[in-house]
């Protein structure tokens, strides 16, 4: 639920035009004057230039004017969504913008996290996210994730929770590809456009203020943004600065299927059945805090030269407490499934075909087997993570028109993405119980006999130890890049519109470099006979509560309403500086590193006349190297731990083309 209040959104042009508004309605400055053909990346900017004796009508009717021009006049597959007005977009970050387009859909998360409470990755005509490309202005930017299965995987997908609508002039989706478009984009390329001084009046100011409820946390967090622009009075030097603040309150509750497994001979009877390693009621809450800023400098001294700086900068900070109290089906099928052993105490069960398969659908187990062997029917982990992710770029770019009809494009940048799960302690113990389930709809229903059902009670509290881990995850992302492209028109041609060619060059580093925490309390009495507790109820959930539980609406909304109880992070903490404390360590096994060159050149003709067909044909090609080093666990025969570095290259040539018959 947003509530928005625009405190401010107001310059002085719209105050002086804002009477008359009716009297008739034109198109943007911005649309009339575009080029026939689909803009070149990374030098269109959205935007209401001055004007003298027009009423410019704006607001969502003219953006969406402005969406339909620049698709109507592209001579590829391409989606568009512009604001002419600053902060008319009706959403709360890009993502949500761009799931408004035909032909893209919008996550909350990644197929390793599940969903969250915002989106924040884009798949374009059902591909992966990690199959698009993301360019800002036309070039590349990095992104770094807050999920820690997503630092650890080091994918490329974007992070668009990181931006707000607000600091956004259009977005372009290109769904076909295009000579002077950089590679990488296998679903798709966007292109996320900034705002430019010398595209507003001087003066401008926007101040816009929101506040967010999340039903679930019960908690009102706000939100603002503001940008102002200011040029001088010959219209050759502009400054656009804008800032934004953000704050997310997010409670996650759900019942989780985690993974399925098979098992021979299921209780003897010859019939192989496949079951629900883990049926989890988890329980995900977090706060998140995004600031940022960007600035852009534009001087154009004539309409033959422009010069542009622009900086970006934003930071999310992601901390959050992940609970999963779970049915250990996997532990109960091993250990208590096989008739006439001490641990035998599975009850009735059922199972059902499916596709040739058969699915233990609901079973029973009591809290001890047959020869008084208990029973460990369900486990809990309590993880938690000190996160953040940010986002950094700086560009200048160059346009020159050294004669009629040309134009050279230049530009140089860098930019640094960081995911990093700063710190992650985890807690794991276990009960002796029983457990049944029964699979109806999409959840299952549980029960754990012989369990207390009051979860602060001693009884309930006072468990077996597991384990504990934790560390942290370092993910960084860097690119610098370089681009140069030349233009030329043919005004004068009937079927030739442009000839463009160009050159870039980008060098990508990512890694990944993971720690982990050793414990002597993980060992077992038999291993360390002085510290060692794990599988022992020497310690267990009791040590390291502090009275919390789940709220008692969990998983209301689910089905099935339970309730149980948390670990606390700093008794956690107390208690992980016992039995010798704790150590730190790199973890080789979750940490590489790559780095990429890439040197592409292009050359692309514009076709057409504009009255019933027009297109492109063009040809790039690449060059590729790549560099990989990973640390093996395995050790060479000096016991030294074995280095592999990977180098390969490669060179392509991809030819591409689109025609169509221009709209009439």
């Amino acid at each position: 639920m947003i509530v928005r209040g625009v405190l401010s959104s107001a310059s002085l042009l719209a105050l002086a035009i804002a009477a008359p508004a009716l009297a008739q309605e034109v198109p943007p400055a911005g649309i009339q004057d575009q080029p026939q053909h689909a803009p070149a990346t990374g030098q269109v900017r959205s935007g209401i230039g001055d004007t003298d004796g027009d009423i410019i009508v704006t607001g969502i009717r003219a953006s969406i004017e402005a969406s339909l021009n620049q698709k109507r006049q592209s001579d590829m597959v391409s989606e568009v969504i512009t604001a002419q007005d600053i902060g008319k977009f009706p959403d709360k970050n890009v993502a949500d913008s761009l799931g408004r387009l035909t032909g893209v859909n919008v996550v909350t998360g990644s197929s390793a996290g599940g969903g969250f409470g915002e989106n924040q990755s884009v798949s374009i005509r059902g591909t992966d996210p990690e199959l698009n490309l993301t360019l800002l202005d036309g070039h590349s930017l990095a992104t770094g994730d807050w999920f820690v299965l997503d630092q650890a995987n080091g994918g490329r997908s974007f992070n668009f929770s990181m931006f707000p609508s607000e600091i956004v002039g259009s977005l372009e989706v290109y769904k076909s590809a295009q000579a002077d478009i950089p590679e990488g984009g296998i679903g798709g390329t966007i292109n996320v456009h900034s705002r430019l001084p010398l595209d507003l009046p001087s003066g401008t100011f926007n101040l816009t203020a929101q506040g967010a409820y999340n039903d679930l946390s019960d908690k009102w967090k706000p939100q603002v943004s503001a940008v102002t622009s200011w040029k001088n009075k010959a219209g050759t030097l502009g400054v656009l600065v804008a800032g934004f603040y953000e704050a997310r309150s997010f409670r996650r509750d759900g019942q989780e299927f985690l993974g399925y497994s098979t098992q021979e001979n299921f209780n003897n009877d010859g019939v192989d059945v496949a079951y629900p390693v883990l049926i989890g009621d988890a329980y995900f809450t977090q706060e998140r805090i995004r600031k940022g800023g960007t600035f852009s400098v534009q001087f154009k001294p004539s309409d033959r030269l422009e010069l542009i700086a622009t900086g970006l900068y934003t930071r999310m900070s992601a901390n959050n407490v992940n609970v999963n109290s779970m049915a250990w089906t996997s532990k109960l099928v091993a250990e208590n499934s096989t008739p006439g052993t001490p641990g035998y105490a599975l009850g009735k069960y059922t199972t059902k075909e499916y596709d040739g398969v058969s699915y233990l659908t609901s079973a029973a187990w009591g809290a001890t087997g047959a020869g008084g062997t208990p029973a460990f029917g369900r486990v809990q982990d309590d993880i938690f993570r000190t996160a953040f992710s940010s986002t950094w770029n700086g560009t200048l770019e160059a346009k020159w028109r050294p004669a009629d009809g040309m134009t050279v494009h230049a530009n140089v940048g860098y930019t640094e993405g960081r995911g990093e799960t700063t710190k992650e302690r985890a807690w794991e113990s276990y009960w002796q119980t029983g457990m049944s389930y029964a699979i109806a709809g999409k959840g299952a229903t549980l029960s754990y006999p012989g369990l207390p059902t009051d979860p602060t009670s001693t009884a309930y509290l006072k468990n077996y130890f597991s384990g504990t881990w934790g560390g942290s995850t370092i993910s960084p992302d860097k690119e610098f890049y370089s681009q140069i492209d030349l233009e030329q028109e043919f005004a004068d041609s009937s079927w030739l519109r442009t000839i463009k060619t160009g050159a870039r060059f980008t060098s990508h580093k990512r890694a990944v470099n993971a720690t982990g925490i050793l414990w002597a309390g993980n060992d077992t009495p038999a291993v360390d006979p002085e510290f060692g507790a794990s599988g022992t109820n020497q310690i267990g959930l009791a040590d390291v509560y502090a009275g919390a539980t789940t709220p008692g609406n969990f998983n209301r909304r689910i089905g099935q309403p339970s309730r149980y109880s948390l670990a606390d992070l700093g008794k956690v903490e107390d208690v992980l500086n016992t039995r010798g404390g704790t150590s730190e360590a790199f973890y080789p096994p979750s940490s590489f590193s790559v780095k990429e060159d890439d040197t592409a050149f292009y050359a692309m003709a514009r076709v057409g006349n504009d009255r019933n067909w027009r297109g492109n044909i063009g040809l790039r090609t690449i060059r590729h190297r790549h560099r990989h080093a990973a640390i093996f666990a395995q050790r060479d025969a000096d016991d030294h731990q074995q280095v592999r570095r990977i180098r390969r290259g490669s060179r392509m040539a991809a030819p591409t083309g689109m025609f169509c018959r221009a709209p009439t």
